[in-house]
């Protein structure tokens, strides 16, 4: 696995953040249920979505940050 130079400066060696979340992990980031986002997809609101095959979606890393950056009151 490829690794990056340390951010922090303690000397150790970190993963990328990954590009592409599962609605899982956007639904923890977003401090959503995964029915909310279901929602919000029907919809054509909130994070971008990418629809990969068939059933498979994933939401980017950068519209997750963009959505909580622009939501004027998030959920928690």
């Amino acid at each position: 696995m490829k690794t990056t130079k340390s951010v922090s400066g303690d000397g150790k060696k970190y993963l990328p953040a990954p590009l592409l979340l599962t609605p899982k992990e956007a639904s923890v980031a977003l401090g959503r249920t995964l029915e909310e986002l279901r929602e919000m997809r029907a919809k054509n609101v909130g994070p971008t979505f990418h629809r990969l095959g068939g059933r498979l979606i994933r939401y980017s890393a950068s519209g997750i940050t963009e959505c909580i950056r622009t939501t004027a009151h998030p959920r928690h």
